[in-house]
């Protein structure tokens, strides 16, 4: 590359790459999607030619840091999914204190209710018969 570092295929995965093309003799290792380059040398120098190809054909110009970057579509909604479970949890926090504050009144409320709805059932009967 002009004035950068020379990119090679790494030559210790050489034995690999041969076993593999045994494996599967019709399996390509060009890409007419990505210009006719070998994959191999894609591979072997991905994290390097990340900032030659980086941009190429891009409308907008790749941000230098990574706090300028706005969240993306599916970041947002992990954001705001985020928020909505955490009220949620605070609202159930909030609820199951005021339940344990209660001092068993509802529950004694309810006994009351399911007696007195024994009494008059009771008392029907009776006058049933």
């Amino acid at each position: 590359t002009p004035g950068g570092a020379r990119f090679t295929v790494r030559p210790e995965r050489n034995d690999t790459d041969a076993q593999k093309e045994e494996e599967n003799p019709n399996r390509s290792s060009f890409s007419n999607r990505l210009g006719g380059s070998d994959l191999r040398f894609l591979r072997d120098n991905f994290e390097a030619m990340g900032d030659v190809y980086a941009n190429r054909g891009s409308k907008k110009a790749v941000p230098t840091n990574n706090s300028a970057m706005t969240p993306t579509y599916t970041a947002s909604k992990r954001i705001s999914a985020k928020k909505s479970m955490q009220s949620l949890v605070d609202d159930l926090a909030a609820v199951t204190d005021v339940q344990a504050k209660d001092d068993g009144g509802m529950a004694r409320l309810l006994v009351f209710f399911r007696q007195d709805a024994d009494r008059r059932a009771e008392a029907d009967a009776k006058r049933r018969h």
